[in-house]
This record gives C-alpha cells, sequence and structure tokens, in this order.
C-alpha cells in the first residue's frame, strides 16, 4: 500500500499543469486573424508590471518607458514564433524570456 502511494505521488509530479496558460494557449489566442488583442495585451503587460516590481538593484529585465504595449506583444509573439519547442512552457515563462532578451537591464 505504501508503495503504490508513492507510485501515485511520483506520477503527479510529471503532470502538474506549467502554469495558468501554457505558451501554446497564449500563441493560440493571440496571432492570426482570431486573435483576442485585448487578452493578448492584458497577458503581457501583467508580466511587464510583475517584472517591474523587483526592487531596482533585483531586475533582469528593464522595458524602456517608450516600449508601447503593442511593441512588447510583438517581441512575444516573435519569441513564440522562433520557438515553437518552448510553447509547452509555462507562458509567463515565456513571456519573461523574451522581453529579457529584448530589454536586460544594463549593470
Amino acid at each position: 500500500m505504501l508503495m503504490l502511494a508513492k507510485l501515485t505521488a511520483a506520477a503527479t509530479i510529471f503532470i502538474m499543469p506549467v502554469g495558468f496558460l501554457s505558451g501554446n494557449e497564449l500563441w493560440d489566442r493571440c496571432h492570426g486573424d482570431n486573435s483576442d488583442v485585448g487578452f493578448c495585451y492584458g497577458y503581457v503587460s501583467g508580466i511587464v508590471d510583475a517584472a517591474e516590481l523587483e526592487l531596482p538593484r533585483d531586475r533582469v529585465i528593464c522595458v524602456p518607458g517608450k516600449v508601447s504595449i503593442a511593441q512588447a506583444h510583438d517581441i512575444v509573439l516573435t519569441y513564440l514564433q522562433a520557438h515553437p519547442e518552448r510553447r509547452h512552457d509555462a507562458a509567463s515563462d515565456l513571456v519573461g524570456i523574451a522581453l529579457l532578451k529584448a530589454f536586460p537591464c544594463r549593470r
């Protein structure tokens, strides 16, 4: 019985969700003729806002003030299009990576 409990616990580790949204789901909702631009802009701007909550000395993503949400959205979609092998990962991670590559903080 103990062995069955351990196996069940181990199996659940591999099927846990990757976050609220995967990169595949974000890609599906944010590109093409049927995209939900309001959702996509909101999602990307939420990640930008969350990154800015870090203390300035701890920040790794530094989005310049003149960057529009449309530009940040385009950067994220370009990253998702260029990296389909990563789209199963958490969307929040992928948005962060795309923004980090575009806007790393200069130290």
